[in-house]
């Protein structure tokens, strides 16, 4: 599915307040259209610190395997 296909799909479904996506697929074009929409945006796997701090400080909620413990 298109990012714009998914954009319209959410239009039509206020009952969605939450989407993740992998992080590759994460634009902040993208996310900015999800926001206009009031759904929150999560990101999937990020383990690096530096990129989970890019996306937590663009307001995007993120899921990790090993942030904060030793691998």
């Amino acid at each position: 599915i298109t990012d714009g296909a998914l954009v319209d799909f959410l239009g039509s479904a206020p009952e969605i307040s939450t989407i993740t996506m992998r992080d590759t697929r994460y634009t902040p074009v993208f996310a900015a259209r999800l926001k206009q929409l009031d759904v929150a945006t999560f990101v999937h796997t990020v383990n690096d610190p530096v990129a989970i701090k890019h996306f937590l400080d663009a307001g995007v909620g993120v899921y990790t395997d090993f942030y904060g413990q030793s691998k």
